[in-house]
């Protein structure tokens, strides 16, 4: 009887080892998807490339003015907004 004993607990123990390990290798996994897509994201933003036009900032009408860019990049990039700041010094019509 305690040898069927120390068999259940000898396979519960193996059991359990094997359940660790496959934890172990699911966080490993997750870790290695974060890094992954991290990795992509700034390959990404490494190969935006976002060239202005000359003669830069034209048509200007109140608080508007129109700027052109071409994208020579490898991704397609959105521009979600441009600060313009210091304005007080120009007085010319180009940018």
């Amino acid at each position: 009887m305690s040898t069927v004993f120390g068999a259940t607990f000898f396979i519960i123990l193996v059991l359990l080892g094997f359940n660790v390990m496959l934890w172990n290798f699911l966080q490993y996994d997750a870790y290695n998807q974060v890094v992954t897509s991290t990795g992509l994201r700034d390959q990404q933003a490494r190969s935006e490339n976002l060239v202005f036009n000359p003669p830069g900032a034209q048509g200007f009408k109140p608080n508007t003015f129109n700027i052109t860019v071409n994208n020579q990049g490898g991704v397609a990039v959105s521009i979600a907004r441009i600060y313009v700041t210091n304005l007080a010094s120009i007085r010319s019509t180009q940018c």
